[in-house]
């Protein structure tokens, strides 16, 4: 079965306005009561649809990996190509420069209509 792999970079948002924005994201079970200092968003550049944010990045990824399997069944049943597979050796440079930034290779399996 073929797959098809993305980077996903994951990195901690410092500005206080931007905090604000996304903090609409977070479940309230991550709270837990404290204040929240640290946002994390986790995205896949060639999937803009492909956004993620949570209290820590390890979060953060599992919710966009979530997202994925959805996004991946939305492309299917539109009929539409997931965009190109990135290079598994070669991590992306975009965020790299941010201190906290993290970054993953996810391989998705694609399932053929027949199965």
């Amino acid at each position: 079965m073929p797959t098809t792999g993305y980077w996903v970079e994951c990195v901690p948002i410092y500005e206080s306005s931007e905090k604000d924005e996304y903090i609409k994201y977070i479940d309230d079970s991550e709270n837990l009561g404290t204040e929240l200092t640290e946002i994390y968003s986790a995205s896949i550049p060639s999937l803009p649809e492909a956004k993620a944010f949570a209290r820590s990045p390890d979060v953060a990824i599992n919710k966009l990996k979530r997202k994925l399997k959805h996004l991946r069944r939305y492309y299917e049943l539109m009929e539409k190509p997931l965009p190109k597979s990135h290079n598994p050796i070669r991590p992306p440079k975009r965020l790299r420069d941010i201190p906290g930034w993290v970054s993953i290779y996810i391989e998705m399996e694609h399932h053929s209509s027949n199965e």
